[in-house]
């Protein structure tokens, strides 16, 4: 139990508790707790929070495992109850799928991610109101996308480069910048608006101005060399017939 206290656990157990009320392995108030590597097995309660309850406080709770089910109340949290609290939850593992592990008596003040650092992503599983993420588990961004912050929890949060950007490295936080002159394009060489690969010079007798994702060709009687940013005007006695 923690009353009005800052505690910090790293790799403990609790395993086969009960509990009267709530709590039935940790039972937390008015406090600031960080949970680091913590077990929970088979721990139950007869009303809130059957592995932890917590209320008014602020918990952290990074590459812990719920193992075995623990029990509450029904929509009561059978791993985690948190009520006017403030709850973060990153690289947990919950083993249960019945979408009642983790429970806000209030306004969802839960949040949850991976360990994964930016450019990365974990693999975790949304079910019900919570996520379950198998631990230390991280994958990379493919090219073409990028994940800026770290926390990850699944492949969905690496975000597509955005128009006129590029990224061809897996593992990216950002996507850089073509430029004028130059097309984004994905892997055949075309122009695309977004997740391009690649960034190439537009031919002669086009241009990019950094507006759209493919070059233009320069009207009749204009001109460009490779990797223009705007058309030339032909000089006195040339001309140029057509576009491009």
């Amino acid at each position: 139990e923690s009353y009005s206290s800052t505690v910090s656990m790293d790799g403990c157990s609790f395993t086969f508790n009960s509990a009267a009320t709530s709590g039935g392995g940790v039972y937390i108030i008015t406090s600031t707790v960080s949970m680091d590597w913590c077990s929970f097995t088979s721990n139950s309660a007869k009303r809130y929070g059957g592995g932890v309850f917590c209320q008014s406080s602020t918990i952290s709770m990074d590459g812990c495992s719920f193992v075995a089910k623990s029990d509450a109340w029904p929509l009561s949290g059978d791993a985690v109850y948190s009520v006017t609290s403030t709850t973060n939850v990153s690289n947990t593992y919950f083993n249960s799928t019945d979408g009642n592990q983790v429970e806000d008596g209030t306004s969802y003040a839960v949040s949850y991610s991976s360990v994964c650092p930016a450019g990365e992503y974990g693999v975790c599983v949304a079910d019900g109101n919570f996520r379950s993420c198998k631990l230390n588990q991280c994958f990379t961004c493919p090219i073409g996308k990028y994940r800026k912050e770290a926390g990850a929890a699944s492949e969905s949060e690496c975000l597509s480069c955005d128009l006129g950007k590029f990224n061809n490295q897996s593992a990216a936080s950002t996507c850089s910048v073509c430029g004028p002159g130059h097309y984004a394009s994905d892997a055949s060489g075309d122009g695309v608006p977004s997740m391009a690969i690649a960034c190439f010079k537009c031919p002669a007798g086009k241009y990019h101005d950094g507006t759209g994702y493919e070059c233009s060709s320069c009207a009749a009687g204009k001109f460009s060399s490779q990797g223009s940013a705007n058309c030339t005007a032909c000089s006195g006695g040339k001309y140029s017939p057509s576009t491009g």
